[in-house]
Order: C-alpha cells, then sequence, then structure tokens
C-alpha cells in the first residue's frame, strides 16, 4: 500500500479564513469579533460565580454569591477615521502570553475546545468553537494590535489546578505575517482590546 502525507499549505488556510470566499459577508469580522467579546465576558461572569463555591452546595453557592457585587459587563465598539482604526473592547476574562501562543497563533485551536476550559465546569456553553475567528479581521485590517490582561478571577475559581500569570501583554499581528510579536505591557485594567489597522 502507497500512503502519502496529509498536510496543508498554510499560506493558502490563512487567506482562505480571512476570506469572503469563506464568510460570504464582508462584514462577518465584525460578528466574529463581537462573539469573542460576549465569549470573554460571559467566561468571566462563569469564573466569577465559582470563587469559593466548590466545596458548597448550589443553593449555597448562590447565596454567597447574591452577596458579592455582580460582574457587569462591558464591550464597545469604536471607530477613528482619521487613524482609520476599528476597536473593539471588552472587560472579559482577558488573555496572557500562553494564550497568544496557545490559542491565537494556532489557527483552529480555540480556549472554549480545550482541556483547560473543560477542567473548569463553568456554568457557561461559549459560542466560539473553531479557533478561527480572529482571522476574519484579516478581511478589513492590514494588521491586529491585541492589549489584554488576565482577569484575578482565573486563579480563584473552581477546579484551577495550575495559576495563570496575569502580566499583561500586548501583540501585533501583520497580515501575511507568520509570526505574532508580543511583549508585557502596562495595561491595568482586566479584558481585551482589539484595535484593526485597516
Amino acid at each position: 500500500m502507497i500512503q502519502c502525507r496529509v498536510d496543508m499549505d498554510e499560506e493558502n488556510i490563512i487567506s482562505t479564513f480571512a476570506s469572503t470566499q469563506f464568510y460570504g459577508d464582508p462584514d462577518a469580522f465584525i460578528r466574529e469579533y463581537l462573539q469573542n467579546a460576549i465569549d470573554a465576558c460571559n467566561t468571566r461572569a462563569a469564573f466569577e460565580w465559582s470563587w469559593g463555591t466548590e466545596f458548597l452546595e448550589a443553593e449555597e453557592a448562590d447565596a454567597l454569591n447574591s452577596m458579592r457585587d455582580p460582574f457587569v459587563p462591558r464591550i464597545s465598539i469604536s471607530y477613528n477615521s482619521t487613524t482609520q482604526r476599528l476597536v473593539f473592547e471588552d472587560n472579559g476574562i482577558g488573555m496572557n502570553a500562553k494564550d497568544i501562543e496557545e490559542y491565537v497563533a494556532k489557527i483552529g485551536v480555540s480556549y472554549y475546545n480545550s482541556d483547560e476550559f473543560a477542567s473548569q465546569q463553568l456554568h457557561y456553553e461559549p459560542i466560539g468553537q473553531f479557533g478561527i475567528g480572529l482571522l476574519s479581521g484579516f478581511m478589513a485590517a492590514r494588521a491586529l494590535l491585541i492589549e489584554s490582561r488576565k482577569d484575578k478571577c482565573v486563579n480563584t475559581a473552581f477546579n484551577v489546578t495550575a495559576r495563570q500569570d496575569l502580566q499583561p501583554v500586548t501583540a501585533k499581528w501583520i497580515e501575511g505575517a507568520e509570526t505574532i510579536e508580543y511583549i508585557t505591557s502596562n495595561r491595568e485594567a482586566s479584558g481585551t482590546r482589539m484595535t484593526l489597522v485597516l
């Protein structure tokens, strides 16, 4: 029997996932980025609900959570016509350098389908599944700037086995580039700011 290796043309795959051929609608990236922000906020809310409740029955957990200030999700979209920057910002779970490497830089790998997410046993069913939505931004943008800080709730939530690095990160991804450059940043607020350079 003769066999051959199944492989992918990375450049072709990336350009396909960042095109109207794949999404149909040239504005589909707006939906994809909003879904990412909604998932980030809902995941943070689920993490916050689980703080200190791992040994409590559901009614006790609800009573404990009723005494806390509820998490208020915020998502905003802004556009600056002078600089041609479109910005999506949320106060959700946020990302760290590990997340950039494991989930942003790997096409087709989603945090929400990972063992890490599953192990948290959160009461939330995410919208995102495939780990390709971020690429849709390249239908309109020539570069993406990601500024993010992981929220502290991930270190205190139910079933956390490995403490997360809460160091904020700023990443730059240029259209067609095979690498994403990132550095630690001085972002203070939890959540993510996605800037698309149009």
